[in-house]
Order: structure tokens, then sequence, then C-alpha cells
């Protein structure tokens, strides 16, 4: 077995929760490890098996990720403690991973979570589509429109813009 600890280290963050799963595991339906994790606080441990493990977080009492490690390896007989961190966003966070032992050996367990939004500013145009990797992200985003935050995963990505009446005739694309 191995424990887990969570410290919400992420300056004005909004308390949130921790799911400990199998990778690949849809949040839906399940209650998180660890609930209402407050900004400046450590939460108890949680004991799990030794093995590989999804670490993710979400706002609390939602399922608006904010934080997702990918898969982990955790070890037998070794407590582990997440430091999340404030990442520049208003929503997400980013986490250190620390082992708890006599080396204090850690790293950066960087999300896979990012997150963006659209403004479209350009006057006397119709609405538009987002795409990003060939799928629609945002809809109909009229002149002037500025959506919510939509998450993607981190890395390169390719962003297209088009008009929203004739789909696929695209205006801006970027990568």
């Amino acid at each position: 077995q191995f424990g887990v600890r969570i410290t919400n280290a992420a300056i004005s963050s909004t308390p949130f929760d921790a799911y400990v799963t199998a990778p690949g595991v849809s949040l839906d339906g399940i209650s998180p490890n660890l609930s209402n994790v407050a900004a400046g606080t450590t939460s108890t441990f949680v004991i799990l098996s030794a093995g590989q493990y999804q670490v993710r977080f979400t706002l609390h009492n939602s399922k608006q990720l904010i934080y997702d490690a990918g898969t982990l390896t955790f070890v037998g007989n070794t407590s582990y403690a997440f430091v999340a961190y404030s990442k520049a966003s208003g929503t997400l966070v980013n986490a250190a991973l620390l082992v708890m032992d006599t080396n204090g050996t850690g790293a950066l367990a960087n999300s896979t979570v990012s997150e963006f939004k659209l403004v479209h500013a350009a006057p006397m145009t119709s609405a538009i589509n987002a795409r990003v990797n060939g799928n629609v992200a945002f809809a109909n985003v009229p002149y002037q429109g500025i959506t919510s935050y939509g998450t993607q995963g981190v890395g390169t990505q390719t962003v297209t813009i088009e008009a929203a009446a004739t789909p696929g005739d695209v205006w801006f694309p970027c990568a």
C-alpha cells in the first residue's frame, strides 16, 4: 500500500476535490477520494494499493477538471504528497509530487490540461466556429462574443477559425 495527501498552496484558488483512480476511469458517478481541499490546507492521507493511478483535481462539488497528472506509478510502503500551486490561471493548478522519505525526492507532475477562450473581434463578419485539432471547440460565436474557458490537452494544437454558416471555410489556421 501507499499513502497520498494533497496540499493546496494555490494562492486564491477555490477549494477542490481530488480523485485517484485507475487510468482513464470516468469521474462521472464516482465520489472524490479527498473533498474540499481549501487553499492553505493539507488533506488527510488516502491509503491505496500500490500500482498505476491517474490523479485529477476538480472544482469542489463539480466535475470541472482543473488538474490531471496523467498516469503515475505509486510504489508500496511509501507516502506521497501532491502540492498544488497557482499556474497563472484563474482556475487551473499545477502540482509537484513529493516522495516523503529520508531522501526527500520529488518532481513536477505537470498537468495534462490547458484552457483557452475565444473572442470574436472581426468587425462586419458573421458568427464563427473554432476547431481544435479538427473538433469544434466553440460554435456560432457572434461578433463581439466572448466564450467561457474551454479545456484541451497541453502541447501543440491546431486551431482553425471558420464561418459558422459555412463550416470548412477556414478563415484563420494556426498551430
